[in-house]
């Protein structure tokens, strides 16, 4: 969760007792959960649950796969806002 908070794209990084961390980022949260689901790595779009726009959820891994998430959590947030 440390790692997310530290992203300045990433608004707020719910407190969480389970597997998974919710978080909001900025804008094109969808866009960023598609192109993250489009090069393997799995996610959950919740921006249409209730007060949860811009909400994304991700299951904690193993630190090999968390750190391949947050890589490219950075380079597809990246890109979905450069368009």
């Amino acid at each position: 969760g440390r790692e997310l908070e530290g992203m300045d794209f990433v608004l707020k990084v719910y407190p969480s007792d389970a597997n998974f961390l919710l978080f909001r980022v900025k804008e094109k949260a969808n866009e960023v959960y598609k192109m993250m689901a489009d090069r393997g790595i799995v996610s959950r779009f919740r921006g249409r649950e209730l007060h949860c726009s811009e909400c994304i959820r991700v299951t904690i891994g193993t630190p090999e796969e968390n750190s391949k998430f947050l890589d490219m959590l950075k380079i597809v947030y990246g890109e979905a806002t450069k368009k």
